[in-house]
C-alpha cells in the first residue's frame, strides 16, 4: 500500500501560483500576434501610432505582455499598428502607459 501511495504523490504535481491566468494570457497573446500579422498583410485598416511614455515598473505582468504584443517595451519606443478592435481593447487597458496618434499620410 505504501508503494502505491508514494507513486501517486510523486506523479502528482500541484501547479504553482496562478497557472490558470498565465495560461490564458499566453494563449490570448498568441492569437493577438496572429491577428496582428494578418492585419499587416491586408493593410485595409486605418493605422495608428502607439508610443510608450511611462514605465512598466510595478505593473502587472499581463500588462507587460500586452505591451510586448504591441511591439513596445521601453519608454520612448513607438510602433505603427492597425486600428482594429483587438488593439483598441489593449490600448484601452494600457491608457496610463501609452499615447495614441493617427498616422500622418
Amino acid at each position: 500500500m505504501e508503494q502505491i501511495h508514494s507513486n501517486i504523490s510523486e506523479n502528482f504535481v500541484t501547479p504553482t501560483r496562478g497557472w490558470r491566468g498565465r495560461k490564458r494570457s499566453n494563449q490570448a497573446l498568441v492569437r493577438i500576434s496572429a491577428q496582428r500579422r494578418d492585419a499587416h498583410k491586408s493593410q485595409s485598416a486605418d493605422m495608428i501610432v502607439i508610443e510608450q511614455y511611462r514605465s512598466t515598473i510595478r505593473q502587472p505582468k499581463i500588462q507587460k505582455l500586452q505591451l510586448h504584443a504591441l511591439g513596445l517595451g521601453r519608454i520612448g519606443k513607438s510602433n505603427v499598428v492597425p486600428n482594429i478592435p483587438v488593439f483598441t481593447k489593449i490600448i484601452d487597458r494600457l491608457a496610463h502607459v501609452v499615447r495614441v496618434k493617427p498616422v500622418n499620410n
